[in-house]
């Protein structure tokens, strides 16, 4: 943590744990206040503009839209999202 940049994004997600939770995390709702999900007029993601995406499938983990897919936006040289 000492050693992130300023505009760092640290997420901790465990798909393990030992009580309940009683808060719900909308993490897309959060990326995309961070400019980081981008949806279109109908509020479905637009992958031209989302750097990264929290899957429906919900297994703990962010998808990055990266350029060594078809069409990604995420170079791997960027530091950041």
């Amino acid at each position: 943590m000492a050693h992130r940049t300023e505009n760092a994004i640290v997420a901790l997600i465990s798909d393990h744990g030992m009580e309940g939770t009683h808060r719900l995390v909308a993490i897309n709702k959060l990326l995309q206040e961070r400019g980081i999900l981008a949806t279109d007029e109908r509020g479905r993601v637009d992958l031209t503009r989302t750097k990264a995406i929290y899957p429906a499938i919900n297994n703990g983990y962010l998808l990055i839209n990266s350029t060594d897919r078809k069409g990604g936006i995420v170079s791997p040289e960027s530091a950041t999202l």
